[in-house]
């Protein structure tokens, strides 16, 4: 079960605490991505481990790097929900629904519904 999917988590202790350290490994709780997605983002950074007891966080942190790789902004934050557009989501999906893993794959092949929402 997908708890959340976008909400605004806080990055600012972890990139503070990264600048003073400059750490190239991190290991980081995949929740909805979000928090893994911004820390990509750190110079120093070449490897980030999301971990998650929740697979489905997994599933949805694949999902939203593909998403990334393979859709412009405006797409992808159609893709998310996060704007309202006139692509339809699962269209956006079948886009880029091959970078995803058998495992992944199947999961939002069989959850498309959450993917029409907006994940």
């Amino acid at each position: 079960m997908i708890y959340y999917s976008h909400v605004n988590e806080d990055n600012h202790a972890e990139k503070a605490i990264m600048d003073r350290s400059r750490y190239d490994s991190l290991f980081a709780i995949a929740g909805s991505g979000e928090r893994v997605i911004s820390l990509m983002a750190h110079p120093h950074l070449e490897n980030i481990h999301s971990i998650d007891l929740n697979k489905e966080a997994l599933y949805l942190l694949e999902l939203k790097l593909a998403a990334l790789s393979a859709l412009e902004v405006p797409e992808y934050l159609e893709f998310t929900g996060y704007t309202d557009g006139k692509n339809c989501r699962a269209s956006l999906f079948r886009e880029f629904r091959n970078q995803l893993t058998e495992e992944c794959k199947y999961y939002w092949d069989n959850h498309i519904d959450y993917i029409d929402r907006g994940v």
